[in-house]
């Protein structure tokens, strides 16, 4: 596809707004080859922020997350190259990791907190093939049962309902800073009128076929050099990126894009923010003065929390921050990266470890399970206030059914054993952690279009020195199933 061609595809999208796009990719060394772009939007059609979207209307609307398709692109796809899910189907040949499986277990009643937070059981037993690192912890919410459950995407609402959602977004993040006159310009829609038809262009314009009687709510943005959102069907928003930090990066006035500060700026730091609490003296300099990290954390967790319409969002998924970065972004200034995940009464959901801001590489075997993980991010640069915000909303749009309560699981010092016993003498593994997390993934092979199955189970996080890769272990609680992959 050639880029004259896409955009006439797009019909509503600016050249101009494509050549930014381009610029600000090859500004960090990326690819933006129409390729990357179709490849973007077979990544988001897999993923559930599109469950909703018309074929007709994703493509329309990808170009909004045009940059995200690029930076993006490393989300959930498959390699064929050497160490690609094909050639990991042994463990002689897969430095003596195997295909996922199950092996024998018991399980025991839920323990306390204070029990399972010790690594000691672990640690005092002795294993041929597994390394534990010196600062190795077990991280276990203080509960004394779990559920699993079905996650479906919340519906998407009414058109009239959405547009006051999408204003009332603007007016919270960007407050008296658009007219009423620029919001006639600038608000956008991507969707089906009433009788099934794909709409693309401003509200002013197609007002009546957004809002008119049985219309569902359109994928719906707005941009320009003040500020970007982004908000889908269903409510959940999906992008807000105001100018603090991208007005140090970006000094022309230009639209603003999809843009990531981490993605763009030196990370000086890289924290693990464990569930079972988190203590620093860590403080820095944002663009109002110094804020202690963990003050900036207790705000973006409560504001997240707190911040979005219940008509879109569950309430009883909580936003949790996992990974805190300092991002220097120049002249003695720095902002707080969050990679994002949510709780479920207690229980940490899986997010699969960044290394780069944008993307990582998963390298799973042909069995592995197609798990739903990547994660969200916020970022912030100033005192109590977030400068932007990446796939939270969304990824808090589901509601909750067939829900199963356990109060007998797997232990970590069992899933440690389980885990020995699933890999090769030679294996090579240095395990970090241990941490009790639910899991969701797509049943058989499917992707985004399909509900998807929560189980919960303990994720060890580790590498392999025979390979030099990373390892992300499963050990489902209930049921003692062994799954991995490996990223890098």
């Amino acid at each position: 596809m050639k880029k004259t061609d896409l955009l006439e595809a797009l019909g509503e999208v600016s050249e101009k707004y494509l050549n930014e796009a381009q610029e600000r990719a090859e500004k960090t060394e990326l690819s933006f080859e129409a390729e990357n772009i179709v490849m973007g939007v077979e990544i988001m059609n897999k993923t559930s922020i599109w469950r909703k979207i018309t074929p007709a209307v994703s493509v329309a609307a990808a170009f909004v997350l045009i940059v995200g398709a690029v930076a993006f692109m490393g989300r959930k796809q498959d390699f064929s190259d050497e160490g690609s899910a094909e050639d990991n189907t042994s463990a002689t040949e897969n430095n003596g990791i195997p295909q996922s499986g199950e092996v024998e277990f018991y399980r025991t009643p839920v323990l306390s907190v204070d029990e399972q937070n010790s690594a000691k059981a672990i640690l005092d037993k002795s294993y041929e093939n597994l390394t534990f690192a010196e600062n190795f912890v077990v991280e276990f919410p203080e509960i004394d049962s779990f559920q699993t459950f079905t996650m479906t995407v919340k519906p998407n609402i009414s058109g009239k309902t959405g547009y006051e959602l999408f204003d009332e977004a603007v007016e919270k993040y960007f407050p008296d800073v658009y007219s009423e006159e620029d919001k006639k310009q600038l608000y956008k829609g991507t969707g089906e009128n009433a009788s099934g038809e794909t709409i693309s262009g401003t509200f002013e314009k197609f007002s009546e076929e957004f809002l008119s009687e049985g219309a569902e709510a359109p994928f719906m943005f707005m941009t320009d050099h003040r500020g970007m959102l982004q908000m889908f069907g269903n409510g959940g928003i999906q992008t807000m990126t105001g100018t603090a930090a991208f007005g140090l990066d970006y000094t022309d006035g230009q639209n603003v894009g999809m843009y990531c500060a981490a993605d763009e700026n030196r990370v000086i730091e890289r924290v693990h923010i464990p569930l079972i609490g988190f203590e620093s003296d860590m403080e820095y300099s944002l663009l109002d003065g110094n804020v202690k990290l963990t003050d900036a954390i207790a705000y973006t967790e409560d504001i997240l929390t707190n911040d979005f319409n219940t008509e879109a969002v569950n309430p009883l998924l909580v936003p949790d921050v996992y990974d805190a970065w300092v991002v220097d972004m120049g002249d003695g200034i720095y902002g707080y990266h969050f990679t994002m995940t949510h709780t479920y009464n207690g229980i940490r959901f899986d997010a699969q470890p960044m290394l780069r801001a944008g993307s990582s590489s998963p390298v799973k075997d042909k069995y592995c399970k197609e798990y739903d993980n990547f994660p969200g991010y916020a970022f912030t640069i100033e005192n109590e206030k977030l400068d932007s915000i990446m796939s939270v909303g969304f990824n808090l749009a589901y509601d909750i059914s067939n829900e199963q309560t356990h109060d007998s699981m797997i232990t970590a010092e069992q899933a440690a054993e389980i885990l020995s016993e699933s890999i090769s003498e030679s294996a090579g593994l240095v395990i970090d952690r241990a941490e009790f997390m639910y899991t969701p993934y797509y049943e058989d092979g499917k992707n985004g279009q399909s509900p998807l199955t929560v189980d919960a189970a303990w994720r060890f996080v580790g590498s392999n020195t025979n390979d030099g890769y990373s390892y992300l272990f499963y050990v489902n609680a209930v049921t003692g199933e062994f799954d991995y992959y490996k990223y890098s």
